[in-house]
């Protein structure tokens, strides 16, 4: 049985320290990296979906508020024509077919017997529509309704009779939102890109500041090894 003498279990002990040593260094550079990318990627991802719902949310509310004025000043021309007693004003269906070519919706005129006396796609005049946006209207509460998964808009106006508040019939009017969806995709594509450029950029700062701090370590541990 061989005993090693003191020196060498002293330099056993000194190469194990300075083995440790280097991998707390290694595993603390690899630490600092992978925190500040995490924090990096988290943050980009947070402000990148924040900013594509922002958009989208405020995209929606003025479309909805621009058909839903539309939608009252038509209703308030149908008062003047009588149209929901006659409506072959030529006036106001060119209004309603000026109204659909530009958001390129469908808008239908209920009565208050919830028939369909006038629709801009000619589907469903004369028939009888049981919805609960209309049936809303009709008790004076004005309704706006966004379906992302379908692309539309569906906006409802109460027509009232001429200088009352009595409800004769609702105006009912569906818009595509094409065009939102359409700008959200080319978002979704440029930010994207932008993301992975922001991703490059933090792993080449994380690396810069992992190296500027375990450095100092590394020139005390290379110091006590010379000596």
């Amino acid at each position: 049985m061989c005993i090693r003498s003191g020196e060498w279990v002293i330099i056993s002990k000194v190469k194990i320290f300075f083995h440790v040593k280097e991998k707390v260094i290694k595993s603390l550079w690899f630490c600092i990296i992978l925190v500040i990318l995490c924090t990096g990627i988290l943050s980009g991802a947070a402000a990148y979906v924040s900013i594509l719902k922002a958009y989208e949310s405020r995209a929606v509310s003025l479309r909805t508020a621009d058909i839903q004025s539309q939608c009252t000043i038509l209703c308030d021309q149908m008062n003047n024509y009588n149209y929901l007693e006659d409506n072959s004003s030529e006036v106001i269906n060119a209004n309603l077919t000026q109204l659909t070519n530009i958001y390129n919706g469908r808008v239908m005129i209920v009565n208050k017997e919830l028939t369909v006396i006038k629709d801009t796609y000619s589907l469903d005049e004369g028939k009888t529509i049981v919805s609960e946006n209309v049936i809303r209207c009709m008790q004076g509460v004005s309704t706006n309704y966004y379906d992302k998964n379908n692309r539309y808009i569906e906006v409802t106006s109460p027509i009232t009779k001429n200088g009352t508040e009595q409800i004769n019939g609702v105006m009912l009017a569906s818009v595509s939102t094409d065009t939102i969806e359409d700008t959200l995709q080319s978002f979704y594509a440029k930010g994207r890109i932008v993301f992975c450029i922001i991703i490059v950029l933090v792993l080449a700062f994380s690396v810069l500041v992992a190296y500027r701090i375990v450095l100092p370590l590394r020139r005390i541990t290379e110091r006590i090894r010379s000596i």
